[in-house]
């Protein structure tokens, strides 16, 4: 996650909506990297 800062703003931060997306795809690919590697495992 970046945080970029503008002078005399803030940093930016994502909204909650933005967080919650990014780990629900975070954890998808996690699952599927996971389900990759026992497809490899019982393929052996």
């Amino acid at each position: 996650s970046f945080v970029f800062s503008t002078p005399g703003f803030a940093p930016w931060k994502p909204t909650l909506e933005e967080v919650v997306e990014n780990s629900e795809e975070q954890e998808a690919s996690n699952k599927a990297s996971s389900l990759l590697k026992a497809k490899k495992i019982s393929l052996l």
